[in-house]
């Protein structure tokens, strides 16, 4: 009979090695996701931010575009009515309170 002392670490060591070198793949792979992850993270935590900025800049872009066309509607009044006056203008606005 053949003593099991004698053949198992014979049996252990080659697996031990392949054993040893999956186990730092597995780490070098979960370092590596890690760090993705992370920049994933951050990458998802400055969404709000960015997305804040870009709706202000679109409200200011609308502010700007009412008030353009806004401008363009009064110097389309003064070119119809030249000699009209703006104090009797400003009692015919509809938001004005009395």
């Amino acid at each position: 009979m053949v003593s099991l002392r004698i053949c198992f670490p014979t049996l252990i060591k080659p697996s031990w090695s392949r054993l040893t070198l999956k186990k730092e793949e597995l780490l070098a792979s979960k370092e590596k996701q890690l760090s993705e992850l992370s920049t994933l993270k951050e990458a998802w935590e400055k969404k709000p931010e960015q997305h804040a900025a870009e709706i202000y800049a679109q409200k200011l872009d609308q502010a700007e575009m009412f008030l353009n066309g806004f401008d363009m509607a009064l110097d389309q009044v003064k070119v119809l009515f030249p000699d009209i006056d703006l104090a009797v203008l400003g009692e015919a606005d509809a938001l004005k309170e009395s």
